[in-house]
Protein backbone atom coordinates (compact mmCIF):
# COMPACT_ATOMS: atom_id res chain seq x y z
CA UNK A 1 0.00 0.00 0.00
CA UNK A 2 1.05 3.78 -1.10
CA UNK A 3 -0.40 6.98 0.41
CA UNK A 4 -0.53 10.37 -0.35
CA UNK A 5 -1.12 13.65 1.27
CA UNK A 6 -4.11 15.69 -1.01
CA UNK A 7 -6.84 18.09 0.18
CA UNK A 8 -10.19 17.85 -0.44
CA UNK A 9 -12.82 20.84 -1.27
CA UNK A 10 -15.83 21.25 0.37
CA UNK A 11 -18.16 24.03 -0.24
CA UNK A 12 -21.73 24.50 2.07
CA UNK A 13 -23.33 27.74 1.72
CA UNK A 14 -20.96 31.08 1.79
CA UNK A 15 -18.56 28.72 2.80
CA UNK A 16 -15.47 26.56 1.34
CA UNK A 17 -13.23 24.26 3.94
CA UNK A 18 -9.32 22.96 2.27
CA UNK A 19 -9.42 19.60 4.17
CA UNK A 20 -6.27 17.69 4.52
CA UNK A 21 -6.69 13.50 3.50
CA UNK A 22 -4.72 10.97 2.58
CA UNK A 23 -5.12 8.86 -0.46
CA UNK A 24 -4.87 4.70 -0.21
CA UNK A 25 -3.54 3.32 -3.01
CA UNK A 26 -3.31 -0.41 -3.32
CA UNK A 27 -3.68 -2.98 -6.13
CA UNK A 28 -7.58 -3.15 -5.47
CA UNK A 29 -9.97 -1.71 -8.09
CA UNK A 30 -10.75 1.30 -5.63
CA UNK A 31 -7.55 2.73 -5.37
CA UNK A 32 -7.13 5.13 -4.55
CA UNK A 33 -9.83 5.74 -1.72
CA UNK A 34 -9.65 7.55 1.70
CA UNK A 35 -9.70 6.05 5.16
CA UNK A 36 -12.67 6.03 7.04
CA UNK A 37 -11.40 8.39 9.73
CA UNK A 38 -10.68 11.20 6.51
CA UNK A 39 -14.51 10.26 5.40
CA UNK A 40 -15.48 10.90 8.79
CA UNK A 41 -13.47 14.03 8.54
CA UNK A 42 -14.89 15.41 5.54
CA UNK A 43 -18.25 14.59 6.92
CA UNK A 44 -18.36 16.52 10.15
CA UNK A 45 -16.53 19.41 8.24
CA UNK A 46 -19.76 19.79 6.00
CA UNK A 47 -22.14 19.71 8.80
CA UNK A 48 -19.72 22.29 10.57
CA UNK A 49 -19.90 24.42 7.73
CA UNK A 50 -23.87 23.55 7.20
CA UNK A 51 -24.57 24.61 11.17
CA UNK A 52 -22.29 27.64 11.06
CA UNK A 53 -20.09 26.14 13.24
CA UNK A 54 -16.50 27.71 12.20
CA UNK A 55 -14.87 27.11 15.11
CA UNK A 56 -15.50 23.55 14.90
CA UNK A 57 -14.67 23.30 10.93
CA UNK A 58 -11.07 24.89 11.63
CA UNK A 59 -10.35 22.42 14.12
CA UNK A 60 -10.13 20.25 10.90
CA UNK A 61 -9.51 22.49 7.92
CA UNK A 62 -8.40 25.83 6.40
CA UNK A 63 -11.47 27.69 5.84
CA UNK A 64 -12.42 30.07 3.55
CA UNK A 65 -15.38 32.53 3.58
CA UNK A 66 -17.14 33.15 -0.31
CA UNK A 67 -17.76 36.65 -1.36
CA UNK A 68 -18.83 38.33 -4.74
CA UNK A 69 -16.47 40.65 -5.39
CA UNK A 70 -18.60 43.92 -7.08
CA UNK A 71 -15.68 46.38 -9.23
CA UNK A 72 -14.27 48.16 -7.04
CA UNK A 73 -15.17 51.89 -6.29
CA UNK A 74 -13.09 54.99 -6.86
CA UNK A 75 -11.98 55.15 -3.38
CA UNK A 76 -10.67 51.40 -3.49
CA UNK A 77 -9.11 52.20 -6.28
CA UNK A 78 -7.52 55.74 -5.13
CA UNK A 79 -6.01 53.98 -2.19
CA UNK A 80 -4.66 51.02 -3.68
CA UNK A 81 -3.15 53.19 -6.01
CA UNK A 82 -1.54 55.06 -3.18
CA UNK A 83 -0.20 51.98 -1.64
CA UNK A 84 1.06 50.84 -4.81
CA UNK A 85 3.04 53.68 -5.19
CA UNK A 86 3.74 54.36 -1.04
CA UNK A 87 2.06 58.00 -0.86
CA UNK A 88 0.45 59.19 1.09
CA UNK A 89 -3.62 59.75 1.29
CA UNK A 90 -5.75 62.58 3.08
CA UNK A 91 -9.53 61.94 3.95
CA UNK A 92 -12.44 62.65 5.93
CA UNK A 93 -13.68 59.53 7.84
CA UNK A 94 -16.09 59.18 10.47
CA UNK A 95 -16.05 63.59 10.60
CA UNK A 96 -12.46 63.65 10.96
CA UNK A 97 -9.61 64.67 8.97
CA UNK A 98 -7.16 61.78 8.54
CA UNK A 99 -3.40 61.64 7.08
CA UNK A 100 -2.63 57.98 6.90
CA UNK A 101 -0.18 56.01 5.01
CA UNK A 102 -2.54 52.69 3.38
CA UNK A 103 -0.61 49.34 3.89
CA UNK A 104 -3.21 46.71 3.28
CA UNK A 105 -6.53 46.80 1.18
CA UNK A 106 -8.94 43.83 0.08
CA UNK A 107 -12.32 42.85 1.65
CA UNK A 108 -13.53 41.29 4.93
CA UNK A 109 -17.28 40.72 4.61
CA UNK A 110 -17.62 41.62 0.76
CA UNK A 111 -16.85 45.60 2.52
CA UNK A 112 -13.94 47.37 0.71
CA UNK A 113 -11.20 48.03 3.64
CA UNK A 114 -8.01 49.12 4.37
CA UNK A 115 -5.78 48.89 6.84
CA UNK A 116 -3.52 52.34 7.53
CA UNK A 117 -1.27 54.20 9.87
CA UNK A 118 -2.88 56.93 10.37
CA UNK A 119 0.20 60.02 11.47
CA UNK A 120 -1.53 63.08 11.09
CA UNK A 121 -4.94 64.77 11.81
CA UNK A 122 -7.11 63.64 14.28
CA UNK A 123 -9.59 60.84 15.38
CA UNK A 124 -12.52 60.55 17.92
CA UNK A 125 -9.98 59.57 20.50
CA UNK A 126 -6.30 61.78 20.90
CA UNK A 127 -3.97 60.32 18.33
CA UNK A 128 -0.88 59.70 19.45
CA UNK A 129 2.17 61.50 19.00
CA UNK A 130 4.15 58.35 16.90
CA UNK A 131 0.24 58.11 15.25
CA UNK A 132 -1.46 54.21 15.21
CA UNK A 133 -2.98 51.74 13.12
CA UNK A 134 -6.40 52.50 11.57
CA UNK A 135 -8.91 50.10 10.55
CA UNK A 136 -11.20 52.01 7.60
CA UNK A 137 -14.36 51.19 5.97
CA UNK A 138 -14.18 52.45 2.34
CA UNK A 139 -17.77 53.02 2.10
CA UNK A 140 -17.00 55.73 5.05
CA UNK A 141 -14.54 57.61 2.94
CA UNK A 142 -15.14 61.03 2.79
CA UNK A 143 -12.58 63.82 -0.21
CA UNK A 144 -9.78 61.25 -0.08
CA UNK A 145 -6.86 62.49 -2.42
CA UNK A 146 -3.39 61.10 -2.66
CA UNK A 147 -0.48 63.50 -1.81
CA UNK A 148 3.48 63.47 -1.68
CA UNK A 149 5.25 62.68 1.34
CA UNK A 150 7.21 60.84 3.63
CA UNK A 151 6.23 57.34 4.35
CA UNK A 152 4.86 56.25 7.57
CA UNK A 153 4.02 52.77 8.76
CA UNK A 154 4.38 52.60 12.72
CA UNK A 155 6.62 50.59 14.31
CA UNK A 156 6.67 46.62 14.55
CA UNK A 157 3.61 44.73 13.94
CA UNK A 158 2.74 42.74 17.68
CA UNK A 159 -0.31 40.82 16.40
CA UNK A 160 -2.02 39.47 13.20
CA UNK A 161 -3.73 42.47 11.62
CA UNK A 162 -7.79 41.47 11.24
CA UNK A 163 -9.37 44.46 9.39
CA UNK A 164 -8.79 42.75 6.09
CA UNK A 165 -9.59 39.47 5.87
CA UNK A 166 -9.44 38.98 1.60
CA UNK A 167 -5.91 40.84 0.93
CA UNK A 168 -5.60 42.25 -2.26
CA UNK A 169 -2.62 44.26 -1.83
CA UNK A 170 -0.23 44.32 1.17
CA UNK A 171 2.71 47.18 0.45
CA UNK A 172 5.00 44.59 2.74
CA UNK A 173 4.62 42.33 -0.14
CA UNK A 174 3.52 43.58 -3.29
CA UNK A 175 5.80 46.88 -2.75
CA UNK A 176 8.33 46.59 -0.62
CA UNK A 177 9.51 43.04 -2.14
CA UNK A 178 9.56 44.94 -5.71
CA UNK A 179 12.23 47.66 -4.28
CA UNK A 180 14.11 45.45 -2.43
CA UNK A 181 14.55 43.28 -5.70
CA UNK A 182 15.49 46.57 -7.77
CA UNK A 183 18.00 47.68 -4.46
CA UNK A 184 19.73 44.09 -5.42
CA UNK A 185 19.28 44.49 -9.24
CA UNK A 186 21.24 47.63 -9.19
CA UNK A 187 24.17 46.83 -6.87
Amino acid sequence: MKYSNTVKLVREGNYAAEVPVRLVEDDTDWSPYLSLEDAKKLDSVRKALKQGDLGAAEKLARIFELTELNAPSATYLLFREAILERKQVTCKYQGYFREVCPIIIGHTRGQERVLAFQFGGKSASPLPPEGEWKCLDLSKVENAEIREGPWHEGGRHTSTQRCVRHVDVDVNVHVHRVDHIADESAA
